[in-house]
């Protein structure tokens, strides 16, 4: 869904995957980094390094026996390191009435990641 909707209206749907620099993906990345979350735009990223690690015949999974590049563009973009430290943790009395309002299911997996 998100190649269809993000990444062939900006690539072009009709380009040819060979005419797709570096330059035109790190474009793209930092487009959606105004636009998303860190995280979500590095996750974006990823996805197009592997896409073109699979173009190459150099992904790990489902290997091309002719690949359709010899070299990865998305290779040389590099992705913003995330800073994923949680700002706040919650106090006994605040994990207390998390359970109270939280599905029966959910109770088991809150409290591991309380817990942790």
């Amino acid at each position: 869904m998100w190649v269809e909707q993000r990444f062939l209206p900006l690539f072009g749907a009709n380009k040819p995957i060979s005419d797709i620099t570096p330059e035109i993906i790190e474009s793209y990345y930092q487009m959606r980094r105004e636009k998303v979350s860190l995280a979500t735009a590095n996750r974006e990223l990823a996805a197009i390094k592997h896409i073109f690690s699979w173009a190459c015949g150099s992904a790990r999974k489902l290997p091309l026996g002719q690949p359709f590049l010899d070299k990865n563009p998305a290779r040389s973009v590099w992705k913003e390191a995330e800073d994923n430290a949680r700002a706040e943790i919650l106090e006994s009395s605040q994990f207390e009435k998390l359970q109270v309002h939280s599905a029966e299911y959910l109770r088991p997996i809150n409290l591991i990641a309380y817990a942790t």
